[in-house]
């Protein structure tokens, strides 16, 4: 069913598309550097006297990584420091930190994606669909609340869930509880494919409006990544009960596609397991959303005629990602090349992939850091360059 004419202009569709991306790329910048500062106070503030409860506050390099690392949405299990081991002030630092995460890729990259897929959503519908995805995870970790557990926890691990940022206080410990994974695993896979398709969704199926092509690409997209990882990796799992087979299988195929710390189901699968899962986190979930933020497979959404940008796109993030596992192989060179692999993997695609937690330090802690803020603006920045140079051929 076509929306009517006073539908197609509530939801905001102009007749300048040039005033249109221009808005949109100013929300993302602001958004952006409303990110970076947040980002740099959670790091002076790790740093304080009294950041961690039992000990001397993290070094510099370790206040960094633990920034990042939240503010990225990325989600490594940290070895030097477990969330539940910071003060109440961080740990209030870090939801926010998830909070800003969320804006610049929900709303930010929603706004900017919805230009380049040229959907006539307007800004304001896509920021009020990412807001009510946020207020829906905090209300769904809130609901989960468990015993001894603070609300704080509880909220930010709902948070975390739609982040695919799965090292928060109150992570998930146990692969195998069902109850937990139904409530956080689609959170985590409505985070990975993004607000458009989530907005073309709940239109679909509230208005009976057709859903576009990229956000039925997307859609299918995550459902077969999703799919397929499931039937690759139970196999591959070496555990002792067959009915907890398939939740950690779920569980790892999820942490691979953004959610989820299950650094343990990692390291007990068969030999090249670990590579099926890296190939599933750079596949991504098929859209800039809060998870996969760099993944390869929103490439099959956009116009056939960005396919010399795509090209582009995939030589950059291979250029970074072989650059990130040099640099960690010379800085940690104790360090075996598969995990080096995955770490670069998990920090480029923001999805946290690690054999174990993290436990090295100094040089390799800001390689990491700085390779999880460049999977995490990379995509907003070549997509808005783009929408920015074909916003000026416009104007000419």
């Amino acid at each position: 069913m076509k929306p009517s004419p006073a539908d197609a202009g509530a939801s905001g569709e102009s007749h300048n598309p040039e005033a249109t991306v221009a808005r949109s790329l100013a929300t993302a910048r602001w958004l952006a550097v409303a990110w970076v500062l947040m980002m740099g106070v959670a790091t002076a503030l790790n740093q304080m006297p009294g950041a961690l409860r039992a000990s001397n506050s993290p070094s510099a390099d370790r206040a960094l990584f633990t920034a990042a690392n939240y503010s990225t949405l990325t989600g490594f299990a940290q070895g030097f420091a477990t969330p539940e081991e910071f003060g109440l002030a961080p740990r209030v630092v870090f939801l926010l930190q998830i909070l800003s995460g969320l804006f610049l890729s929900l709303i930010g990259g929603g706004m900017l994606m919805a230009r380049l897929a040229k959907s006539r959503h307007s800004d304001r519908r896509v920021a009020t669909t990412a807001l009510a995805m946020i207020g829906f995870a905090a209300l769904a970790g809130a609901c989960s609340i468990q015993s001894e557990e603070s609300l704080l926890s509880a909220t930010t691990r709902g948070l975390g869930g739609l982040a695919g940022a799965g090292t928060v206080p109150g992570v998930i410990r146990d692969s195998s509880n069902l109850w937990l994974q139904l409530l956080l695993l689609p959170m985590s896979l409505i985070g990975g494919v993004g607000t458009l398709a989530v907005l073309e969704a709940w239109r679909a199926l509230a208005h009976r409006e057709r859903m576009s092509r990229h956000s039925l690409t997307v859609c299918a997209v995550t459902a077969g990544v999703y799919l397929a990882g499931l039937l690759m990796v139970t196999p591959m799992l070496s555990i002792d009960s067959d009915r907890t087979a398939l939740p950690r299988a779920s569980a790892v195929v999820a942490a691979a596609m953004g959610f989820g710390a299950t650094d343990e189901t990692i390291s007990q699968m068969k030999r090249g397991a670990d590579w099926i899962l890296m190939a599933i986190a750079m596949i991504g979930t098929g859209a800039i959303g809060a998870t996969g933020a760099i993944g390869l497979a929103w490439a099959a959404t956009i116009n056939r005629a960005l396919l010399s940008k795509i090209v582009f796109w995939i030589g950059v993030e291979g250029a970074v990602l072989l650059l990130s596992m040099v640099l960690l192989l010379q800085t940690e060179p104790s360090l075996p090349a598969d995990r080096a692999a995955m770490l670069a993997v998990g920090a480029l695609s923001n999805v946290g992939l690690s054999h174990s937690p993290i436990t090295i330090t100094g040089g390799g802690l800001a390689i990491l850091s700085a390779v999880m803020v460049v999977g995490r603006l990379l995509p907003l920045m070549l997509i808005g360059s783009w929408l920015a140079i074909e916003n000026e051929e416009r104007k000419v």
